[in-house]
C-alpha cells in the first residue's frame, strides 16, 4: 500500500488497466443487458395487464384471457427471462474475463 498526498491509502496498481482488460466494454454490455430484461419483462408481463377488460371475452383453452396472461403466461414469461439473463450475464463473464468461477 503507498499513501498518497492527500493521506489515503492506495492499493498498487497491479497488472492491466481497465481499458486493457475488457471490462468497460463488460459494464457497457451488462447495462444494456439488464435495460434489455427489464423491458421484455414490463413488455410480457405488465402490457398485457393494461388490455384486461379488453380480453375478458376471449377464451384461451376455457379461461378468459385476461386470466390466462395474469396466472400463467406472466411468471412463466419472468421464468424464462430470469434464465436468459443469467446465461447471456455468464456468457460476457466469460467473454471478458470477469468470471468469478
Amino acid at each position: 500500500m503507498q499513501i498518497s498526498r492527500r493521506g489515503r491509502f492506495e492499493a498498487e496498481r497491479k497488472g492491466p488497466t481497465l481499458r486493457e482488460t475488457g471490462q468497460n466494454i463488460w459494464w457497457r454490455k451488462t447495462g444494456r443487458l439488464a435495460a434489455a430484461t427489464l423491458a421484455a419483462t414490463f413488455v410480457l408481463c405488465l402490457a398485457p395487464l393494461l388490455f384486461i377488460q379488453a380480453s375478458e371475452h376471449a377464451l384461451v383453452l376455457g379461461m378468459p384471457l385476461a386470466y390466462f396472461l395474469v396466472v400463467l403466461a406472466a411468471p412463466f414469461a419472468i421464468f424464462v427471462a430470469i434464465f436468459w439473463f443469467a446465461e447471456k450475464q455468464r456468457s460476457f463473464d466469460h467473454r471478458y474475463d470477469v468470471a468469478g468461477d
